[in-house]
C-alpha cells in the first residue's frame, strides 16, 4: 500500500507525475491506484528482467518529450568534465545489476551526468546501446571489473561502436551516369 506518508508528500511537492519503476510484482496495482486517486499521472516502466527494466527506462529517457520522454540525447548532454570527459558528450553508466550498492550510489552521478543508467552483461542493454549509437559517445562501468566484468565494459562499449560506412561506386561504359551506393544510410 501506499504510505500515509509518501501520499502527504506527493500531494505536499504538487508533484505531477510519478514515475513507477518495476512491474506489479515489484509495486503492486494498489500503489498505482492510490497514486492516481490523488489526480497524479503514473507512467509504469518495466521489463521481463531488471536489465530490461532499465533499458526501457533509459528509453523513457532518451524519447522526445513530445512522446513524454524526457529528452536526454537530444543534444550532447553530459556536462564536460563528467567522469573525465574532455567535452560534453552523451554517455551511458553501467552497472552490476545482482549487488545494488553501485547501482544506487551511481544514481546522483547519472542525474548530474545526464547519463542511463544500464546493467551490465544484459541483452537489453547491448540492444539500447546498439540503438542508440550515432547518439551514445561514451560508456562508463560504475565499480571495478568484479561489479562489471572487462568483457560486460567491452560488448556495451562495442554496441555503441557504429560501423564504419562503405560506398559502391558503379559507371556504365559510355554512359554520363555513376551510381554510389552506402552500406547504411547516410544523413547531412
Amino acid at each position: 500500500s501506499l504510505p500515509s506518508a509518501t501520499s502527504a508528500v506527493l500531494t505536499s511537492l504538487l508533484i505531477k507525475r510519478v514515475i513507477i519503476m518495476g512491474g506489479t510484482s515489484a509495486v503492486s496495482q494498489d500503489v498505482e491506484d492510490a497514486i492516481i486517486a490523488l489526480g497524479i499521472i503514473t507512467t509504469r516502466v518495466s521489463g521481463a528482467d531488471r536489465g530490461a527494466t532499465a533499458a526501457a527506462m533509459a528509453d523513457l529517457l532518451v524519447a522526445p518529450a513530445t512522446s513524454g520522454g524526457f529528452a536526454m540525447y537530444a543534444s550532447n548532454t553530459t556536462t564536460a568534465n563528467c567522469l573525465g570527459t574532455a567535452s560534453a558528450t552523451n554517455m551511458v553508466l553501467v552497472v552490476n545489476g545482482n549487488d545494488y550498492p553501485d547501482a544506487m550510489v551511481s544514481a546522483p552521478l547519472a542525474a548530474s551526468c545526464k547519463a542511463p543508467i544500464l546493467i551490465a552483461g544484459s541483452a537489453s542493454t547491448a540492444t539500447f546501446v546498439t540503438a542508440n549509437a550515432s547518439k551514445v559517445g561514451l560508456v562508463r562501468a560504475i565499480g571495478g571489473t568484479s561489479a562489471v566484468s572487462a568483457e560486460d565494459l567491452t560488448a556495451a562499449t562495442t554496441a555503441a561502436t557504429l560501423a564504419t560506412p562503405t560506398a559502391t561506386v558503379t559507371a556504365e561504359i559510355g554512359s554520363g551516369v555513376i551510381t554510389v551506393q552506402f552500406s547504411q544510410k547516410m544523413s547531412a
